[in-house]
This record gives C-alpha cells, structure tokens and sequence, in this order.
C-alpha cells in the first residue's frame, strides 16, 4: 500500500471529473459517478445489496476505478481493505480531505512578510535599547550623583562640632510647636 503524500498537480487530478464520459462508474442502481465526491455521496446513500453487487469476494469495482481512471493507487488499496458501504464511505471522504489539502497551492507571500517583519524587529530592538541606556536623563531632573551627600563620618563630626559650639537647652520648650524633630536635630541633642 503506497503511503506517499501527493503532490499538489497530483491531488488536483485526483479531485477532478473523469475527463471522457466513458470512464464514469454506473452504479447498479442507475446512479453516475463522475468523480470522488459522487462516490462518496454514492457510498452514503448505497443499500448493503447495492455495494454487494460491487464489492464481493471477487470484485472490488470502487477500489478497480479509482486504480484504473484516476491512477491513485492509495485510495485503491484501501478500498480493497473494506467491506461495507460506510467504511468506503469515510475513507473516500477522508481521501478527499487529503487531497483537497494537498491540491491547495501554499501561497509564500504572507509567510516571507512575517519572517521578514520579525527579523527587522530583532534588528530594531537592541539599537532602540541601546539607545535608552545611552542618552542623557532630561535636563529638568538633576542628576543624582551631581548631589553629594555627606558621609556618616562627616555627619558624626559636624554634629559634634555644633554641640560644643553652642549647647541647645534640651527642654520641650526648645522645639517649634507642630513640627517633628528631625534625624538631624536627634543627633544634635546626643
């Protein structure tokens, strides 16, 4: 049994009509099959005695058409497998879907626009990162290592130096009525 997938011209010639009116199948019960979607809707609507008349112990008349016409060996074989009308049925049916599949054309077009759009982004991404770490903060906000601030030696030192240039009165008289004392002011009073 043959396995490989068609190709696209393939497929499309397993879909179409039978090309002369000799090579349609005629159903024993009056009805002409002219391709594999009117087998498939053949098969659905078949009587067990209407199949049997096709397929037996000695003939598979689907399996030999779809061989003979149409060429596609795969369904053939099958075909040959089965041995009711729903059975054939599905498999005709699914045989369509592989074919109708395979038969449409990939169109690249969109494909190449996606990778090409992605690839530009992955080439935007680190310029426009880089440029964020580069430029300059805005004028308006000081930059924070502009500001020195004094180190907790130098704070220890002033504090001291204050308070023995001038001993505040520690008293609660002393502090402004409605503020907090400060970490500074702490550190003045010690």
């Amino acid at each position: 049994m043959s396995t490989r997938k068609p190709t696209a011209e393939e497929a499309a010639n397993f879909l179409k009509n039978v090309p002369e009116e000799w090579q349609a199948f005629w159903c024993n019960h009056g009805t002409v099959l002219r391709n594999y979607a009117d087998l498939s809707a053949a098969l659905a609507d078949m009587t067990p005695e209407e199949f049997a008349h096709h397929v037996n112990g000695e003939k598979n008349d689907f399996a030999e058409w779809t061989a003979q016409v149409f060429g596609d060996k795969t369904l053939a074989d099958k075909l040959r497998l089965l041995s009711t009308p729903e059975a054939s049925q599905r498999m005709v049916a699914r045989r369509i879907e592989e074919l109708t599949l395979a038969a449409r054309p990939v169109d690249a077009a969109p494909v190449e626009a996606a990778i090409a759009e992605r690839a530009e982004a992955a080439q935007e991404a680190p310029a426009a990162i880089a440029q964020e770490v580069v430029s300059p903060l805005p004028a308006e906000k000081p930059s924070k290592k502009a500001v020195k601030k004094p180190s907790a030696r130098a704070k220890k030192t002033v504090a001291a130096k204050k308070a023995v240039a001038s001993p505040a009165p520690k008293t609660a008289a002393a502090k402004p009525a409605g503020k907090k004392e400060s970490v500074w002011s702490k550190l003045l009073k010690r």
